[in-house]
């Protein structure tokens, strides 16, 4: 390869012309390579990703905003980023954005912390500031004025276990998933039949969708059974972690002496805080007090007893956001359309 040519350098930046030069090539092929584009032979694309590290090629993200009025990134918004079941999103969207060649780390990553008011100033801040092509939102529903702002602008929105109006879909039949567990719990003998759910709505706070979902499950599988779904049997936590699921336990053993079994509609990783809990209170989960999770985390097959679990396809869901993306992107002027998927109940000694 040719020394490097000084001209068309910026600050001592590589640009595309520098690129051509070296190889003998259009500035035009030198983009449409990098770009990943089919109108490029295989061979001359790898030749000018070559010629691209071996210059120490970086993109000018400022120039190619100005020209195109794109970001290259994508927006990942959750009110909980830190959690097992958004990590498998996150490595589905990882996934797929290798396997089509588009936005390779190039998703940027945000969390609500269950804040409406953080949710709403994150939104403002990726859309007005340009810093998204398309937002991904996880668990938590957009406001409808800042979804209309969105299509003004152009810019596509795709939910993850939520819908509205505007807006890509992808969801989970929630209802379905608690229904299948809780009846599964009813056929076992169990009668007192308690459940750990998100948060409900408060000042101030984000709803998780999925919530309002399983509870209405949990609900319709008791009354078919005869049995009431007293508040005694439901208990709340707020950022799904184990530590909540042992005081979870605590409060529903207290107002339900003669508890049998628990349906963790928070998750598998509070589940396991039951779990624990039950371990240290001499309750044997399986026999004395059967459990179901929710999201089959792989960790949920290991522990002992294994722990029954709604299994949601959460990389699946993640690739198909990112698909949607593109498909967006690629068709702005097509309808929003929804994936909708029915879970299975995996179930284990925890409830066998």
């Amino acid at each position: 390869m040719s020394p490097t040519p000084k001209s068309g350098r910026r600050g001592g930046r590589a640009t595309l012309k520098d690129i051509a030069a070296v190889l003998g090539v259009s500035h035009v092929t030198v983009s449409l390579a990098l770009r990943g584009s089919s109108q490029i032979p295989p061979a001359t694309r790898e030749r000018v990703r070559a010629a691209a590290q071996s210059l120490h090629y970086v993109p000018d993200e400022n120039a190619q905003r100005l020209k195109t009025g794109k970001s290259g990134k994508l927006a990942f918004v959750s009110c909980r980023l830190a959690h097992a079941f958004m990590g498998k999103v996150l490595a589905g969207m990882e996934r797929r954005a290798y396997e089509s060649g588009r936005y390779l780390n190039n998703i940027l990553p945000y969390s609500t912390w269950f804040q409406t008011e953080k949710r709403d100033q994150i939104l403002s801040q990726i859309l007005y500031g340009r810093q998204a092509d398309a937002v991904i939102l996880a668990s938590t529903h957009p406001d409808p004025l800042m979804v209309k702002e969105y299509q003004r602008h152009g810019v596509p929105v795709i939910l993850i276990e939520d819908r509205a109006d505007g807006c890509y879909s992808i969801r989970v039949d929630n209802v379905h998933g608690a229904t299948l567990a809780t009846r599964h719990l009813i056929g076992k003998g169990c009668r007192r039949i308690g459940i750990v759910h998100g948060s409900l709505p408060g000042p101030g706070m984000e709803l998780n969708p999925t919530v309002p979902e399983r509870k209405a499950g949990w609900e319709l599988a008791m009354r078919e059974a005869g049995l009431d779904p007293a508040d005694s049997l439901r208990t709340e936590i707020r950022f799904y972690e184990f530590e909540e699921g042992r005081t979870a336990l605590d409060t529903l053993l207290e107002r339900n002496p003669d508890l049998d079994a628990v349906f963790c509609a928070a998750g598998d990783m509070v589940a396991m805080g039951v779990m624990d809990r039950a371990r240290e209170k001499g309750i044997r989960i399986g026999p004395d007090l059967k459990l179901v999770g929710y999201d089959d985390l792989e960790t949920s097959r290991l522990l002992d007893p294994p722990l029954s679990s709604v299994q949601q396809p959460a990389e699946s869901l993640g690739a198909e956001a990112l698909d949607l993306v593109l498909e967006a992107l690629d068709h702005p002027d097509q309808e929003p359309r929804e994936i909708f998927h029915k879970p299975e109940l995996l179930v284990r000694r925890s409830a066998e």
